[in-house]
């Protein structure tokens, strides 16, 4: 069995390490590595970012680095001059027509979707057996969600990713195959069409080395998030139960990349309150810092596929605040772990923070227990799973999502 794996998300270091342990690894297309570049030449942010990328257990000879299509797109952030959706798009593009000449022969090619389209043809052609690996809901079902959202907030709606939308469905009637990162996520493909025995579920991990807890600072209540600040995220229903409350001695941290439109007005709204803190992106690397320096972690999601950040914030130590229309709530074990909410509460979201907020035994013990439960979906089970997978697709047969589609081709 030869595997091909084609992705630029550096959390799919696991997967190809545990592909080579089990002797299937013939190549590994992926982006910039910490020891393909001049380091010392960088800014001190590209360093600290490529700190997290270090690939160990693969043979150099298997590996390919493609480092323009990241500084393509870093570029274009730079100019300011392009969205950011944009900017993705050209990059994952940009991937896909580079990793495209790398494809071999081989059994089997699994690529992360939105940058395989050319390569999987490719693959296809030469009778491989084709997976593709999703980080996200289904794109209509998010789109249907945000379109009632985007309405009630008066903003235009301009869906994510939409420059590339075409390319992702055509991704998928080319896929025998789909892997996600929750049940939640699985089953917006299968009310999509997808037949129910080609869409797998391999949760992602963390590093309990890494991601581990540290010590609450005394007299403050610090209410954290991590991720892009847009309007699928619900920060704005966050921002507006934390306005509610009012409490003493209480900061709410937003830590993420901020949309233009959307991203301008919850800034506003948070420089009018002084105990509302901006950082921006931060590297991956810096991340657990501010973890451990959390009371709780809120991710008030409309809609996500996974959540990593929520399981890195288990593993510190940090009970959990998410919304039950997001993988991560198929995470932790409601009122032990934390709290699941509906998407949107912001009565019941203000409801929970208060009761962490006046119980600081029942807050530590919360985060006790998230530890104990984010210490189960370790890198090393995540490998475990995939391999799982792979046996049981080694034993079925092939056959285009295409073919398998209630509806006909999508």
């Amino acid at each position: 069995m030869r595997v091909v794996l084609s992705s630029n998300c550096w959390h799919y270091h696991h997967a190809a390490q545990a592909l080579e342990s089990a002797g299937m690894l013939d190549r590994y297309i992926t982006t910039v590595l910490p020891d393909r570049v001049p380091r010392a030449l960088l800014p001190t942010r590209w360093r600290e970012k490529l700190d997290g990328r270090e690939l160990r257990g693969v043979p150099a000879h298997k590996v390919v680095s493609l480092a323009l299509p990241e500084a393509v797109h870093k570029a274009m952030c730079a100019a300011r001059v392009f969205p950011m959706d944009r900017a993705h798009w050209v990059q994952n593009w940009l991937f896909d027509r580079m990793a495209r000449a790398h494809v071999g022969h081989c059994d089997v090619f699994h690529f992360v979707s939105g940058l395989g389209l050319l390569s999987a043809r490719r693959a296809a052609r030469r009778g491989a057996i084709v997976i593709c690996d999703e980080r996200m809901e289904h794109p209509d079902h998010q789109r249907r969600l945000l379109e009632a959202e985007h309405a009630r907030l008066g903003i235009p709606y301009r869906p994510e990713g939409l420059p590339y939308d075409a390319k992702v469905k055509a991704e998928y009637r080319l896929s025998d195959y789909l892997i996600v990162g929750s049940r939640y996520a699985r089953q917006t493909y299968v009310d999509a069409g997808w037949h129910p025995k080609r869409v797998f579920v391999v949760p992602y991990g963390f590093d309990p080395t890494q991601f581990h807890p540290g010590g609450e600072e005394p007299g403050r209540f610090r209410i954290l998030y991590v991720g892009q600040i847009i309007p699928r995220k619900g920060l704005h229903h966050l921002v507006e139960a934390f306005s509610r409350l009012r409490l003493p001695h209480a900061e709410l941290w937003l830590v993420g990349p901020a949309e233009a439109g959307f991203g301008r007005r919850l800034v506003a709204r948070a420089v009018a309150d002084p105990n509302i803190r901006l950082f921006g992106a931060v590297p991956k690397s810096r991340l657990r810092e501010f973890y451990q320096r959390a009371s709780v972690f809120v991710m008030p999601s409309l809609s996500d596929s996974f959540g990593l950040v929520c399981l890195e914030a288990m593993g510190c130590g940090l009970p959990v605040i998410t919304t039950f229309t997001s993988g991560a709530g198929e995470l932790l074990r409601d009122e032990l772990d934390g709290f699941r909410i509906h998407a949107g509460d912001i009565e019941a979201l203000a409801n929970r923070l208060l009761t962490l907020y006046r119980h600081g035994e029942l807050r530590r013990e919360m985060g006790r227990s998230a530890r104990e439960r984010a210490t189960r979906f370790s890198w090393s089970t995540y490998q475990e799973r995939l391999l799982e997978v792979y046996g049981q697709i080694c034993g079925r047969p092939q056959a285009r999502v295409e073919e398998q589609m209630a509806g006909g081709r999508r």
